[in-house]
């Protein structure tokens, strides 16, 4: 059962909290998921999104999941890559500590942060520190590719991981995996710290 489905009084006070995006950058990101995916052009190095990601609202919901991050973190929403084309280098936001931050997006029912084999190769110069992991719930999976209003979607900071940690950890998913590119590497999502303490 998903948070959608809790009623408010089984919701743990100590539960990593659950976020909503306001109107505007829910519809800004669906803007932008829709103009990336106009930009791109098969095989096109233009922007840090791999060829397997042209659907829209992937890429909408990607950029959401930057929105509650810069959100938790008290940071403008203007302060992430906004322009088309313009590779940001793994690097989403700088939060109020000065940490530079990379975020992922992954649905709820996913048990790992990935990171693509493409971005991998660029992964030692990347210009972050620190990757943060957004959970983003669906109450219907039938909805997925649907634009329902921005209420009827959530998402959770799950956790976060020091580049040089992940680095570390980081296991390669092999070509029996049926939905991730073989050569990704990916992290068990509990494996990464608590968003509220020190990363390491």
């Amino acid at each position: 059962m998903n948070q959608l489905d809790l009623p408010l009084h089984l919701c743990h006070p100590h539960m990593r909290p659950f976020y909503t995006l306001d109107s505007y950058p829910f519809w800004r990101s669906i803007r932008f998921g829709y103009a990336m995916r106009d930009h791109r052009t098969p095989g096109s190095r233009a922007t840090s999104f791999r060829d397997s990601d042209k659907d829209p609202i992937k890429q909408a919901i990607s950029k959401m999941g930057e929105c509650i991050a810069v959100r938790h973190d008290l940071v403008h929403t203007d302060k992430l890559n906004w322009k088309i084309g313009r590779p940001d280098n793994g690097l989403d936001y700088i939060d109020n500590d000065g940490v530079k931050t990379g975020v992922k997006t992954a649905f709820h029912e996913g048990r790992y942060m990935f990171y693509s084999p493409k971005q991998w190769t660029d992964y030692d110069r990347a210009d972050f520190q620190r990757l943060v992991l957004v959970l983003y719930f669906v109450k219907d999976f039938s909805t997925l590719n649907t634009l329902p209003p921005p209420h009827e979607r959530q998402f959770q900071i799950w956790g976060h991981i020091s580049k040089e940690r992940f680095k570390r950890l980081a296991k390669i998913a092999g070509s029996s995996w049926a939905t991730v590119e073989p050569g990704t590497r990916y992290i068990e999502r509990n494996e990464l710290d608590l968003i509220d303490r020190p990363f390491t």
